[in-house]
């Protein structure tokens, strides 16, 4: 993924999620928190700073089974096709003082961020693929 370099001002916005999977080294495909998961990111481009939500569809559970929600606030800037978010807030303590790096593809209204490969509380490394449309 990847590409030519893109012009900043053009991810200025809100985005909802469209899709989200995870694609591990050995080729298996997973929707992190279902298939249906909810998210919003905005990015505010004339401050360089973002937040990012992202949620299991039953959240909050009822039913006293675990649901799963990710919220985050950072700095950012970006270097050709790769977006850097510098944590400063996050619902996972351990991702402040994180920075965060992310492939960027636009096609018009469709923003793909791709995470570099990591490696899961699991042990198992991959990556993340998440697309959004302008809100």
């Amino acid at each position: 993924m990847g590409g030519a370099d893109i012009d900043i001002t053009q991810l200025d916005g809100s985005w909802n999620l469209v899709s989200w999977r995870h694609i591990a080294d050995d080729g298996e495909v997973t929707a992190p928190y279902s298939p249906a998961a909810t998210g919003r990111i905005i990015l505010d481009v004339p401050n360089l700073r973002m937040c990012g939500f992202l949620m299991h569809p039953d959240w909050p559970a009822s039913d006293g089974e675990q649901r799963l929600f990710l919220s985050y606030s950072a700095s950012m800037e970006l270097h050709g096709d790769t977006l850097l978010h510098r944590v400063d807030f996050a619902s996972n303590p351990r991702m402040i003082g994180e920075t965060l790096r992310r492939r960027v593809k636009l096609d018009g209204d469709t923003l793909t961020l791709e995470t570099l490969v990591t490696v899961g509380r699991s042990g198992q490394s991959g990556r993340h693929i998440l697309v959004w449309r302008r809100n």
